[in-house]
């Protein structure tokens, strides 16, 4: 196991049973994993534990690029952050299934209008500051 020096900002799991289009879900582990390596079969991440409310990587993890569909595959870069969660899905009809998700997460880009307003709360924040 490798540790990594990333720093993450760690986050409860909000609910560890949720219902989706006739499907429950019910959460047993769960990480967030920042991508580290994209390999021809394989993408590397470091993991932080969330449901041990860990706070950075501790672990490491190999998943199979033909385990994501083509939209994640899409969106799979060094430093993309996913959240990974193992647990039992259940169907309408009784169905109980172990399963393994992978989500990637869809942050909005940055428009020149965002960064341009952010540079002036900074600039107007720090005209704010009395310096001694």
């Amino acid at each position: 196991m490798q540790v990594s020096d990333r720093t993450f900002i760690g986050r409860q799991v909000a609910a560890l049973f949720v219902e989706t289009g006739g499907t429950s879900f019910h959460v047993l582990q769960e990480w967030e994993g920042y991508v580290t390596n994209i390999g021809d079969m394989t993408f590397t991440a470091d993991l932080v534990d969330v449901t041990r409310q860990r706070t950075s990587a501790e672990e490491q993890g190999d998943f199979l690029l033909s385990d994501l569909d083509t939209h994640q595959q899409k969106k799979l870069r060094i430093g993309s952050v996913f959240s990974w969660a193992i647990g039992y899905e259940r169907t309408r009809g009784g169905t109980k299934q172990r399963v393994s998700r992978l989500v990637f997460r869809e942050l909005p880009k940055w428009t020149r209008a965002d960064i341009d307003a952010a540079r002036e709360y900074g600039k107007h924040f720090k005209d704010s500051i009395w310096w001694r």
